[in-house]
């Protein structure tokens, strides 16, 4: 797992658990996809959380954090309606743009203060 090169989508896993987090906090689950005009690629946002009146992409990751088009689209289109934007993974704390970077395992937290 700290080698980053599972056999298994751990992807599911971290989804899972992190929609229970989302939930136990008294949120609502949000999901966003949609498919681009000249491509047939779906593109989604794991979860949408609302924040006063704006709302926080979260995406989450198992694997590679540099890959986030979906999320890098959805900002594009939706920047004048977002707050923050936050990716959950294995890595630890950092930016990637105007990317937070988080760690899973404070997901509890961070989603219990937005």
């Amino acid at each position: 797992m700290l080698s980053d090169k599972l056999e298994a989508n751990f992807g599911y896993l971290y989804e899972n658990a992190l929609a229970q987090i989302i939930k136990s906090n008294g949120r609502d689950l949000f999901y966003h996809y949609w498919y681009e005009k000249k491509g047939k690629r779906p593109y989604e946002i794991d979860f949408l959380i609302s924040s006063k009146n704006k709302i926080i992409p979260i995406e989450v990751k198992s694997g590679n954090i540099k890959n986030h088009k979906s999320l890098d689209l959805f900002i594009e289109r939706y920047s004048h309606i977002i707050s923050k934007r936050i990716l959950f993974s294995q890595k630890d704390i950092s930016n990637d743009k105007m990317i937070e970077i988080k760690p899973i395992y404070l997901s509890p937290a961070l989603i219990s203060e937005l």
